[in-house]
Formats: C-alpha cells, structure tokens, sequence
C-alpha cells in the first residue's frame, strides 16, 4: 500500500525533460583507449592535414626534451604526479568533467612553454566534441559565486559602518560627557 501511495505521489526526476532528454547531461568523458604496444597515438591534424602525436605525448615529449621530471613539472603545476601520468597517457576518463583537463593541459602548457590552443585542439580532436559541449554546459557556472560575493559585500560594509559609527557614539558619549 506504502509503495503505491508513494510511486503515485512520485515527482519526476529534475533531471528529466519531455521527449526523454536530461537536463544535465552526463559529465563524464568519453574513453580514450591507452596507448597500446603500436606506439603513441596519432591523431591528423584539421589544419594541416599532417599527422601529429596526441596531447599526452606531446606534453611528455616536450618535458623530457626540457629535462624537466614528472616529479618537478607536479610541483611547478600544483597538478599531482597521477594525473600528470594519466595525462601523458592520455587517460583523460579520469576527470570529472573536461574543464579540469583542459586546466591541467593549459597548466602544462604554461610551465613547458607550448601552444596551449594548439594543445587544446589535440586534447579535443582525442575525446571529440563531447569535450567542448561540456566545457560550454558548465563552463558559466563559475562567475556566480564572484558576482554574489560582490552583491552582498556593500550590504556588509554598511552594516559594518553603522556599527563603528554607533560604538564611536558610544565611547564619545561615556568619556566626554
């Protein structure tokens, strides 16, 4: 009896749209096969038509040619040496969503003195456009916390004015009269 009282009382999932859609699609990234025993993966390049190495390989290449170690780009990119590794084996699943790969890639980008859009067309020609659809869904959704914070501070501040102008008063009034 329970369980048809609540099953007909049940609100739809928020998730759900009519038609069948999500509301917030899944945020996990397609799997990119590891790079087997045929060598680093190669993906061709739309601006050149050439073949070119993935974006992990190209950020291990260009570490090693720096003599730089994993252990020491980890510390330049406040990135840990795990997901460095999963990087450079372009094992990019490992992320919750792709603007955390796509920071971890610019980070390296930076420290190692690459192209970072360059690199950023590698890592999306690996996952595909899932990648960017993401980066578009959620990518907006960090300025809110700035543009609340920035709403709520003249609120405080006057709140805290008032509060030095009574407790001046105050002190005036007690020591001066």
């Amino acid at each position: 009896m329970l369980r048809a009282l609540r099953a007909a009382t049940a609100w739809p999932s928020p998730r759900a749209l009519p038609g069948g859609e999500e509301r917030f699609p899944s945020r996990t990234l397609p799997r990119v096969p590891a790079r087997g025993a045929g060598g680093p993966r190669q993906i061709e390049s739309s601006r050149h038509g050439a073949v070119m190495e993935s974006a992990g390989e190209w950020i291990r290449e260009a570490r090693k040619a720096k003599g730089i170690s994993i252990e020491r780009l980890s510390a330049e990119t406040r990135v840990h040496v795990d997901t460095l590794r999963a990087i450079e084996e372009d094992r990019y699943e490992i992320f919750p969503a792709a603007a955390y790969a796509v920071g971890h890639l610019r980070s390296c980008a930076r420290v190692l003195g690459l192209d970072e859009e360059e690199l950023l067309r590698r890592y999306r020609a690996e996952v595909g456009e899932k990648a960017e659809e993401e980066e578009q869904l959620w990518g907006n959704d960090v300025e809110e916390p700035r543009e609340k914070r920035r709403s709520l501070l003249l609120p405080i501040l006057g709140i805290l004015a008032i509060a030095l102008a009574a407790a001046a008063y105050l002190y005036l009034k007690r020591f001066r009269g």
